[in-house]
């Protein structure tokens, strides 16, 4: 059975359940099972474009209309089968998460947990493969419960003990011996010389680990800084993949001052009219801006999204970044007010370049 044993063309249910069989005699191989995958997934993709055929019309009897979800159960059934294979190898991991368009993606929280628990790596890329796909589902609670089963669980943070564990014995056994060899083999050697060279070896790493630390000082979301350096390092992998999280949930959602453009928040400017442009600053959950008369309506749903975020934050001990653009928009508004006379018409915050701040943020 070469590569694209289940692709092959003629792909319809028939061909599939037929190549199936046959690989169920032979010894399976994670590319085969990958290439099942690929092909079960494009045959639902096609089943749902298929133009239905009437009995008269469908002389041989083919099951030519089955449905995406008995397909999905089929290859989910095939997975439960080489479970292990299947949790073993990242191509047929990443393959079932990434190839599942519409498809339902519950059972793929079991399978990248399993592929996590058992991988090397801190971070597997079957966990980044669902991120992305539950990010393109705007999905958010579902990014948090993956983080919780993989990165966040307790297997995990003991495995990262044992890491760290094992990495500081390496470490103090390599400088007792670079001071034992330095101070056997060069008996002249000042013993200055010996505590330096044992020094670099377990000063050096953590100097190491201090300067990638502080390269990552600018995203969203940061640790608090009361927590330690290396329970900040251990669980560098979630602190990226939540700010990845918050990141595209702004990019999606958030009117500020950097998609203060693309949001249509304004009228194009017109020459055959004479008008002023007016801008409002509605604050989150405040009544000053509300008209006399009109009743102050909360949203219901954007509060429910906030408090879930806010607790997410609060119980991975992580706090809020001040966004550049964000700062600079507070700053004009807050140094101008109210009543601030705009030079053109058409000029907005989004396209000023610079303010001279009154305060530190």
């Amino acid at each position: 059975m070469a590569r694209g044993f289940f692709s092959a063309p003629p792909l319809n249910y028939e061909t599939l359940a037929r190549r199936l069989a046959i690989f169920h005699k032979r010894r399976a191989t994670p590319s085969l099972l990958a290439d099942y995958i690929r092909a079960n997934r494009q045959l639902q993709r096609t089943t749902n474009q298929t133009r239905h055929l009437s009995p008269g019309q469908n002389d041989l009897g083919l099951k030519v209309n089955v449905a995406s979800s008995t397909l999905e159960k089929e290859l989910w059934a095939v997975m439960r089968r080489y479970w292990s294979m299947c949790v073993a190898s990242d191509l047929v991991v990443q393959t079932y998460v990434l190839s599942a368009d519409n498809a339902d993606i519950g059972p793929a929280f079991s399978l990248v947990a399993a592929n996590h628990k058992q991988h090397s790596q801190d971070l597997s890329p079957g966990v980044m493969a669902l991120v992305a796909l539950l990010l393109r589902r705007n999905d958010y609670h579902g990014c948090f419960k993956l983080l919780d089963i993989t990165l966040n669980s307790a297997e995990s943070k003991e495995k990262r003990r044992g890491q760290w564990l094992s990495t500081l014995g390496l470490g103090i056994v390599g400088a007792t011996g670079a001071g034992a060899f330095v101070s056997t083999c060069l008996p002249l050697t000042p013993w200055l010389l010996s505590f330096g060279v044992a020094s670099v070896c377990v000063l050096g790493p953590f100097f190491g680990l201090r300067t990638i630390e502080a390269a990552a000082q600018g995203a969203r979301v940061a640790w608090r800084p009361r927590t330690g350096f290396f329970h900040r390092w251990s669980q560098r992998h979630e602190w990226q993949l939540v700010n990845r999280i918050i990141t595209s949930f702004e990019e999606h959602h958030e009117v500020n001052g950097r998609n203060f453009h693309t949001s249509e928040v304004r009228r194009a400017p017109s020459l055959a009219m004479f008008d002023s442009n007016d801008y409002e600053l509605h604050l989150p959950q405040s009544r000053a801006l509300t008209f006399p008369g009109e009743n102050f309506v909360a949203d219901e749903r954007a509060d429910e999204l906030a408090r879930y975020f806010r607790g997410e934050l609060q119980r991975r001990r992580m706090v809020w970044n001040v966004l550049e653009e964000e700062r600079m928009f507070i700053e004009c508004w807050s140094a101008q007010g109210e009543n601030y006379f705009w030079g053109e018409p058409d000029q907005d915050p989004a396209e000023m370049v610079q303010f001279h701040s009154r305060a530190k943020y």
